[in-house]
Order: structure tokens, then sequence, then C-alpha cells
């Protein structure tokens, strides 16, 4: 993929971001009744990414820009670690965690924040 022009296929959420990752235009062609397929596609519109049509056509990849600009993507593909961590500290200690903070909540509302700090096996 990364020596071609343009990608044309399904918008399975794997080919279209590989393709936003390259800096590919995408033609999306979403399979028929796939409400996933279908909101890729859109979100690849609204995202300049490329372009949907209901057929797979040639001379419809005359509409796709020569390149797209997608370095906003790869700079949110580049947080994933940090996502990471947070979901699973999340869900390892049942609290918000903030980039090294984790947020103590109370019934009453009120909140104490301190240093996340993972838990030493046994305790």
């Amino acid at each position: 993929m990364a020596g071609c022009r343009a990608v044309m296929c399904t918008a399975g959420f794997e080919s279209v971001s590989e393709a936003a990752v390259l800096g590919k235009p995408v033609l999306m062609v979403p399979v028929e009744d796939h409400l996933e397929q279908m909101l890729n596609a859109l979100d690849g519109e609204l995202s300049r990414v490329g372009i949907s049509h209901p057929i797979f056509d040639l001379d419809a990849l005359s509409h796709l820009p020569a390149q797209v600009d997608t370095g906003w993507f790869r700079e949110w593909c580049g947080q994933a670690g940090r996502i990471l961590v947070r979901v699973v500290a999340e869900a390892a200690t049942g609290e918000e965690w903030n980039g090294g903070s984790r947020n103590h909540h109370y019934s009453d509302g009120t909140a104490e924040l301190g240093s996340f700090q993972p838990s030493s096996p046994g305790n």
C-alpha cells in the first residue's frame, strides 16, 4: 500500500486506517447494510481521508486528491500506548487515572488527587 497512489477498498477500519497513516487517499465502498462500514466511510469523508462511493468504479479514483494530510491521524495513533496504560490502570484500580495521578471520588462528591502507584503483587 505504501507504493500506491490511492486505495480502493471496502470501508473496513484497518484498510482505511492504514491508508490514512500512509497519507493515501481512499475510495471507500462500504458493504451494503453493514453499519460499521457505513460509519467508517462517513467518518473517512468527514476526516477528509477519502470519498465514499456505492460501487467499485475506477473512474471515481480521478476525484481523489494526490495525497491527503493525515498528520493528525498519525499523532492520534501515537497516543495508543498512553491510552492503553490509562484504560488498564482504570480497570485495575477502579479509579479514574490521569497521566500519573489517580482520583479518588467519594460519595459526597468530593475528590482527592494522588500519584498513581501500581500495587505490588500480593498487596
